[in-house]
């Protein structure tokens, strides 16, 4: 016999987090999504393989979808615009010019963490050193 509170799990539910992840929302935004606790998203994707597998595939096309924007904002990139504006007259003055977006350096990161991470994943912060004296020394006794 079950015990406890029967699933809220559906089978659309796979559709629907394919859609999301393919959207860039990640675990803690469809536990939002779906109403339930990040704990219960993390049993749906165990215990349902369609559910885990439509994640991993939407994932998989949200990543094939950002690389290439990440990779031209990494770079910087320049696109052609058109401004409006009136200039003392009653007629609107059409400008076209070329816009400029430079490089960002967190996004490169970002980027190459992505793509390598074998070669860029932060490194792990030292343990803090501790002398063994200070470590063994008895706490002061107050008087």
């Amino acid at each position: 016999m079950k015990r406890g509170r029967p699933t809220r799990y559906e089978p659309g539910f796979a559709r629907k987090a394919r859609s999301f992840c393919r959207l860039g929302v990640d675990n803690a935004g469809l536990a939002k999504l779906f109403s339930v606790s990040p704990a219960t998203l993390y049993r749906w994707l165990d215990k349902y393989p369609d559910f885990g597998l439509a994640v991993a595939i939407g994932r998989g096309e949200y990543q094939g979808l950002a690389a290439p924007s990440l990779y031209r904002r990494a770079l910087g990139y320049t696109y052609r615009a058109t401004r409006v504006y009136r200039a003392n007259s009653p007629a609107p003055v059409q400008a076209d010019y070329d816009h400029r977006v430079l490089a960002d350096p967190k996004v490169a990161l970002r980027w190459l963490r992505l793509r390598r991470p074998e070669d860029w994943r932060p490194a792990a912060a030292p343990p803090a050193a501790r002398s063994p004296d200070v470590a063994a020394s008895p706490a002061p006794e107050e008087a």
